[in-house]
């Protein structure tokens, strides 16, 4: 009589619990590293709004002098955006990220984000959950976790990370591992990520952690007759995604041509950095600076009274939202491409927003219809899956952001996306550069 439970069976049950008790560590590590540094950031943020006789600029500029001058010199690991080293870590080396640039990477990334640097929060907070999960693998007893699933705790924690902050319980674990290496995502890398984006959904919903983003959309179907406009946009997002990338590769390349700056170190590159992101968006739309957290409000509930900022009222809506999302790549560019810590996500997901509007004004499509909340999550979906090189991921994460009802242009954007700029992922470029100067 054949055994109803084979050796390959008692593996495969091995290999799962394993795969729950590192899903359910990271969930725990994902959900508390986004909850704690969004309230510290946003104690930060606080604690500028209340000193109303500083000038705003000098914030950015001692940001800059602390994280170039004090926590770059520490460790200079602790730079720039934080998805590189994770890449860097599974790509050629272990899985192993050292715990000293974890550390440092949360408060480089704190300072830069909580002193009005302008970026996004996934790529420096995911580094640090992936650090700190990478981290407890080696003081975890090797009986209780084989060493073959050491590259699952970073995955897990950056899974973790993502789905914490945005409350997105499939796609987060995607991500995670589809930004590895698309073509080669693994069962055994997937279904632990999955996992482990869900339980930090779980455990941030628990205990009452918000995420930072939540799109609150209307749940009907939208008039097949916009699909041409909705097809226009995506080819559209799947362009300004490159030149998203392109535009940071000139940054950053400038930035780090000795021959032109000779003199200036990291500190002072940062300073540079810093100040010109802060300046051209304070001349333009204080409300960019930072995370622009009342951009992303006052464009998913259809709110252009804050659009306009110091530009003159009477420049026409689809200017000013061109405008924004120029505006918003070059300082997120100058943020991440002088060496200060932020994040690439949150901005690409704005500037995704930004032209779904763009062709709303353009269609007359009123804010807060189907239809404009189709463009919304096609001009995301677009730019993000172009931007990151993630089309399956990305497809799934507009679809748990917008529902289901959006699925249409959420998984044709992430395909159109991907396809326009499939070989220039904008990770890789930033980990091409860095081979350049060693």
């Amino acid at each position: 009589m054949k055994m109803l439970i084979t050796r390959e069976d008692i593996k495969s049950y091995k290999f799962l619990l394993q795969w729950l008790v590192i899903a359910i560590l990271a969930g725990l590590v994902g959900s508390f590293s986004i909850h704690y540094f969004v309230v510290l950031y946003k104690y930060m943020i606080g604690f500028i709004n209340s000193t109303q006789g500083i000038p705003l600029f000098l914030w950015p500029l001692l940001g800059a002098v602390l994280v170039g001058l004090v926590i770059y010199r520490i460790e200079p690991g602790a730079k720039g955006e934080g998805i590189p080293s994770y890449l860097l870590c599974l790509r050629r080396g272990n899985g192993i990220l050292p715990p000293m640039e974890t550390f440092y990477k949360f408060w480089a990334a704190l300072i830069t984000l909580g002193t009005l640097g302008n970026g996004g929060f996934l790529g420096p907070v995911g580094r640090v959950s992936a650090g700190i999960m990478s981290f407890l693998y080696r003081i975890i007893p090797k009986k209780i976790i084989s060493k073959e699933n050491l590259s699952l705790f970073p995955i897990c924690g950056l899974a973790a990370a993502f789905g914490a902050l945005i409350h997105t319980s499939v796609g987060g674990g995607i991500f995670a591992v589809e930004i590895i290496q698309k073509a080669n995502m693994r069962y055994r890398q997937l279904f632990p990520a999955i996992l482990a984006s869900t339980a930090s959904v779980y455990f941030s919903r628990q205990f009452g952690f918000e995420p930072i983003l939540a799109f609150q959309t209307i749940h009907e179907s939208f008039n097949i007759k916009i699909i041409f406009i909705i097809i226009l946009l995506t080819f559209s997002a799947g362009i300004l995604g490159k030149g998203f990338i392109i535009l940071y590769s000139w940054i950053s390349k400038l930035f780090h041509r000795e021959v032109h700056l000779p003199t200036l170190g990291i500190t002072i590159r940062a300073i540079i950095g810093s100040l010109i992101a802060f300046w051209i968006v304070y001349l333009i739309n204080p409300n960019l600076i930072g995370t622009s957290e009342p951009i992303f409000k006052a464009i998913m509930a259809g709110d252009i009274s804050i659009l306009w900022g110091r530009i003159p009222v009477g420049v026409p809506l689809v200017f000013i939202l061109l405008i924004l999302i120029v505006i918003k790549a070059l300082a997120n560019c100058l943020t991440v491409g002088s060496g200060m810590s932020a994040g690439f996500a949150g901005p690409a997901i704005l500037m995704g927003l930004l032209l779904g509007a763009v062709f709303a004004e353009l269609f007359s499509i009123p804010a807060g219809t189907p239809e404009y909340y189709a463009l919304l999550t096609a001009g995301f979906a677009g730019v993000f899956s172009s931007t990151m090189n993630t089309p399956i991921a990305t497809g799934v994460i507009a679809i748990e952001m917008f529902g289901m009802f959006y699925s249409l242009p959420a998984a044709l954007a992430s395909v159109v996306g991907f396809q326009i700029n499939r070989h220039n992922t904008l990770y890789d470029m930033v980990l091409d550069e860095d081979d350049d100067r060693e």
